[in-house]
């Protein structure tokens, strides 16, 4: 697909899959997008108020965030805090916007999971001896160089939302020390 045919980021897809199979290409290019971003977006949806539900069953987070709805057993509060702040976010911000937020620091977040599998294989190698990787070492650091490549290409395209994204971040920091970490002390 010729660089200057290319009308927008968004239908990219749509328009390889026309170049390359006809306009029924098109439609099933179109197609696994959609279906890829659903099952994306339902992941986030039901991943992340159990985050914060085990943050705040490890007095990490908010208390109420900890609530369980009594006949479904879901983490009913903080699946409505993950809707007010997903609320929040479509009113206040363009799709674009919003994956540019996300998308810098959740690559940052997977990246440092990776890292993190990598120091724990390093100090604790007896207890990980059952979880391995094809390629083990190379692969995580060539996945590891890849979000770097991928994070500065981001972070080039759109440094407004990635600065916000990051500023978000850390603004938890700050709010950790002050109220969690001095609540988990007291408890302990």
């Amino acid at each position: 697909m010729p660089i200057e045919r290319v009308s927008s980021g968004e239908t990219f897809a749509a328009q390889a899959g026309e170049a390359l199979f006809g306009r029924a290409g098109g439609q099933v290019f179109a197609g696994i997008v959609i279906v890829s971003v659903l099952g994306s977006l339902a992941a986030i949806v039901m991943a992340a108020p159990r985050v914060y539900y085990a943050m705040a069953c490890d007095g990490l987070f908010l208390a109420a965030a900890a609530e369980v709805h009594p006949r479904f057993g879901t983490p009913v509060r903080a699946i409505a805090l993950q809707s007010a702040l997903a609320c929040l976010l479509v009113t206040l911000g363009t799709f674009n916007e919003i994956v540019a937020y996300f998308l810098f620091t959740t690559i940052v977040f997977i990246a440092l999971a990776v890292a993190g599998v990598i120091l724990l294989r390093r100090k604790q190698p007896d207890r990980l001896v059952a979880y391995s990787t094809l390629g083990y070492p190379v692969t995580p650091v060539i996945f590891l160089l890849f979000s770097v490549v991928l994070l500065m290409m981001l972070a080039g395209n759109n440094i407004k939302q990635t600065l916000l994204g990051v500023a978000i971040v850390l603004a938890g920091v700050p709010i950790y020390y002050l109220i969690f970490r001095r609540r988990r002390i007291h408890n302990s």
